[in-house]
């Protein structure tokens, strides 16, 4: 099993997100999300999809067009993702504030 850093899935989804969305594979990938509070969750997601689970619980939303970043939805959650910037918000819990894609540590001049 090949191991990724959070960095390196990061840059994938950026590659993902800049593919054309009749791209015939469907590529999927992996990152974790740290906001306020502690609180944390997984998003994954590919061209057309986003899923995320958050507190043992899992959200599937589709992508619509927007101008606010990727932007997906579904009637128990909205996910608007923009450069390291993730807005999540399920259904009936507005508490995820100043979520980010988790970026490993910078390396220090030691290393």
């Amino acid at each position: 099993m090949c191991r990724w850093t959070v960095q390196s899935l990061a840059t994938a989804l950026a590659l993902i997100f800049s593919l054309p969305l009749s791209a015939s594979a469907e590529t999927n990938a992996q990152v974790r999300i740290h906001c306020e509070n502690g609180r944390y969750f997984l998003l994954g997601f590919a061209p057309r999809r986003a899923t995320v689970i958050a507190e043992k619980r899992r959200y599937e939303m589709r992508r619509k067009e927007s101008s606010l970043g990727q932007y997906y939805h579904s009637t128990e959650a909205t996910l608007i993702i923009d450069g390291d910037f993730v807005a999540f918000v399920p259904r009936d819990d507005w508490d995820w504030q100043g979520c980010r894609i988790d970026r490993p540590p910078e390396p220090s001049a030691k290393d």
